[in-house]
């Protein structure tokens, strides 16, 4: 993996995992992290690494992916994001429940 992908994958895994329920600015570089942040941003990169090969692929592809969309394409998924982490307990069930029914219809069919 290349420097650039680490660092875009450190990025990524720390902000699914450190995104608030509250929209925030998305830090760009490590840089712009701070020390508590860092430090779960490595957390989730030793988790990334222990994944068996093809996971940690397709971990990476799915952010080459995500960097290569229009600004406004990020805004949207992010927004939703943000809106599906601020769902209660019951909504969240209820989402997930739809989202089976939803992957289950469209999945191709063997």
């Amino acid at each position: 993996m290349s420097i650039r992908t680490c660092a875009g994958v450190l990025t990524l895994l720390c902000w699914v995992g450190l995104r608030p329920a509250q929209a925030q600015p998305l830090a760009q570089n490590w840089q712009d992290l701070s020390p508590r942040e860092r430090y779960k941003a490595m957390r989730n990169y030793d988790q990334h690494r222990q994944l068996p090969a093809e996971r940690q692929q397709d971990m990476e592809q799915r952010y080459e992916r995500w960097r290569q969309m229009p600004p406004d394409e990020q805004s949207r998924i992010r927004k939703n994001y943000d809106r599906l982490r601020q769902l209660g307990p019951q909504e969240r069930d209820q989402f997930d429940r739809k989202y089976e029914r939803w992957k289950r219809r469209t999945a191709p069919r063997e």
